[in-house]
């Protein structure tokens, strides 16, 4: 109805967690944002974060390093190292204030793609929505 707030939200968990774990943490946040806000959560997505090498946590940094140039890039999540078919993948967050966002993307793509020439790279850009 009019007078109902809806609200989805995307979470990093440990690769370690499990399930229960799992649906007990998205209950937990699903109250607590309703007590807070008076918003309804319509669903909770997660994202698997690397928590067991130091191989993960290199590339991490990395990546970081090549970012960190960019004050139009508002933020990477969902960051995860899959070995067995060695691709690299996570979210890429960029301002409206920057004036080409594809040219940007690209660029950090192909400066991803340089410090890990052996690796596919999936970059999926994504949208600062909130209010």
């Amino acid at each position: 109805g009019p007078e109902r707030l809806l609200g989805s939200v995307h979470i990093e968990v440990p690769d370690t967690m499990t399930v229960e774990q799992l649906d007990m943490l998205e209950r937990a946040v699903s109250e607590r944002i309703f007590q807070e806000t008076g918003i309804i959560m319509t669903g909770i997505s997660v994202y698997a974060v690397n928590t067991t090498d130091e191989e993960t946590t290199e590339a991490v940094r990395k990546i970081e390093e090549i970012l960190d140039p960019y004050p139009g890039i508002l933020q990477m999540h969902g960051f995860y190292m899959e070995k067995k078919d060695r691709l690299l993948k996570f979210d890429l967050v960029i301002g409206f204030d920057v004036r080409d966002r594809n040219a940007l993307y690209q660029e950090i793509l192909e400066k991803t793609r340089k410090a890990f020439p052996d690796w596919q790279i999936l970059i999926t850009p994504d949208t600062d929505i909130s209010d």
